[in-house]
């Protein structure tokens, strides 16, 4: 769910990697992820996001693989 994304942001610059596949996470959760500035790895097949939501991951400069297989 979206609200324990946000319990994980006091981590925010230790998360490297990320799996949220099959999790009920919605684009609001993406506007959290934005700030997760190491970030790498994002695993975010068969979840309710949408291309909306996903321009908030644009400043995710590290970010080398996103899945989005079976995404809306």
């Amino acid at each position: 769910k979206d609200e324990n994304i946000a319990a994980l942001s006091g981590l925010k610059d230790h998360i490297v990697r990320l799996d949220l596949g099959r999790t009920a996470i919605t684009d609001e959760a993406l506007t959290i992820l934005g700030d997760f500035s190491r970030l790498v790895v994002l695993d975010l097949r068969q979840t309710q996001i949408t291309d909306e939501g996903l321009k908030s991951l644009s400043k995710l400069s590290k970010l080398q693989t996103l899945n989005l297989f079976g995404t809306s």
